[in-house]
């Protein structure tokens, strides 16, 4: 049913999906014709990030729709997901046509810079979303972006001097066009929206022991803020899933939204620490009456991208580093 140049193919359209730091820690195996298997290859793990893992599933649940969604574009579908030997086995049967365009897959980006103005089919489309998700909560008001804004700059500082944690993202970021990897994975300057003496610095301050420095003499803070973009955003979205659903499941979920996102012709951008900070996840739950039931998975800034600033490739690996034979 799957040949290895269809999974090829199916591959390289699953994984324009997100992962967390763009690190595309997915692997997939063709099992059997009609089974693939999942997993997540160690190496592309944050350890100090993502202790228990469980970005890391969000970003494989996020490769699992990719799959499931490509996988229609060649008349097949899912028809079944089991757990095992550490990863997943997605069981593979005929199918209907697929729905979601290609080019909407292509053209999906992070956006991580100021937005744009949003128009009034813009804020229309953004509503529609609103409806259309359950497992969103659009906030829109000044005053409840303004303290979004303030409580992920408090909780981005927090982990911020945490010396590990700061050395694992610094890993990942490709400040140079000289990196190796600035094409293939992680965050290049481009997609962090960094100019050249922005990247120039950002190398120098997150050193230790300079960052260390500044934050003693108070500009750690003003490095690391992020309130001017989160202010600039149209909305932010809490994205928040069942407590006791797998965070594969929440992956899934969590790529679809996105998708949606950029239907409605906007972008999103990942505020992780909203939800990974113990103590602003249950502040923020307890600001918006998000319902007990619900797990705060992360929160997204929303808005358009500047006009002429539209991002012009993604750094993905080839299909055939991600395939394991």
């Amino acid at each position: 049913m799957i040949t290895p140049e269809t999974l090829r193919q199916i591959v390289a359209e699953a994984n324009l999906a997100p992962s967390v730091h763009n690190t595309q820690p997915t692997r997939w195996h063709l099992a059997q014709p009609d089974v693939i298997h999942l997993t997540t290859a160690p190496s592309d793990q944050l350890t100090v990030g993502d202790p228990t893992g469980h970005d890391a599933a969000i970003s494989m649940g996020c490769a699992l729709e990719g799959t499931a969604i490509a996988l229609a574009r060649q008349g097949l579908r899912v028809v079944q997901t089991d757990m095992g030997n550490g990863g997943i086995h997605a069981w593979i049967a005929p199918g209907d046509a697929v729905d979601i365009p290609r080019a909407l897959i292509e053209t999906r980006t992070t956006w991580r810079n100021l937005f744009g103005p949003a128009d009034q089919d813009a804020r229309a489309a953004l509503n529609q979303l609103n409806t259309d998700h359950d497992d969103i909560h659009l906030l829109q008001g000044t005053a409840d972006i303004a303290w979004i804004a303030d409580a992920n700059d408090a909780a981005s500082l927090t982990f911020f001097r945490n010396r590990s944690y700061r050395d694992e993202l610094v890993y990942w970021m490709r400040l140079s066009r000289s990196h190796p990897n600035w094409a293939t994975d992680g965050l290049n300057a481009d997609a962090l929206g960094l100019s050249a003496a922005e990247s120039f610095g950002a190398r120098a301050a997150f050193r230790w022991p300079i960052f260390e420095t500044l934050d003693a003499i108070r500009a750690a803070g003003p490095l690391t803020s992020e309130a001017d973009k989160t202010k600039s955003a149209t909305a932010i979205a809490l994205f928040h899933r069942p407590q006791d659903e797998t965070a594969i499941t929440s992956g899934r979920a969590f790529y679809q939204v996105l998708l949606g996102v950029a239907q409605a012709g906007m972008a999103a951008w990942p505020m992780a620490v909203i939800a990974d900070d113990p103590a602003t996840a249950q502040a923020t739950t307890t600001r918006f009456a998000l319902p007990d039931t619900r797990r705060l998975i992360t929160a997204f800034r929303i808005g358009p991208i500047p006009n002429g600033q539209v991002p012009t490739a993604k750094a993905r690996r080839y299909s055939s580093a991600l395939i394991i034979l």
